[in-house]
């Protein structure tokens, strides 16, 4: 896996609920392969990069940890 994102995306506000999909696309046309959304990011664009990504997207918070590795 060359592209990853960690961190919260500031989407979790009800305002900025037309920004998940665009966001979701920006990040899966860009070639990011692996996504951890935290806290910040919101329920609904954890669900929508959950649904792009598949296993390849763990929500993340207090507790989570998330052990990346490849070859």
């Amino acid at each position: 896996m060359d592209d990853q994102v960690v961190g919260g995306l500031h989407l979790a506000s009800p305002e900025l609920a037309d920004r998940i999909p665009p966001t979701t696309d920006y990040l899966k046309d860009t070639g990011v392969e692996f996504v951890v959304p935290l806290h910040c990011t919101g329920l609904r664009a954890k669900v929508a990069l959950g649904n792009a990504f598949g296993q390849h997207c763990v929500a993340a918070g207090t507790g989570v940890r998330a052990v990346i590795s490849w070859p």
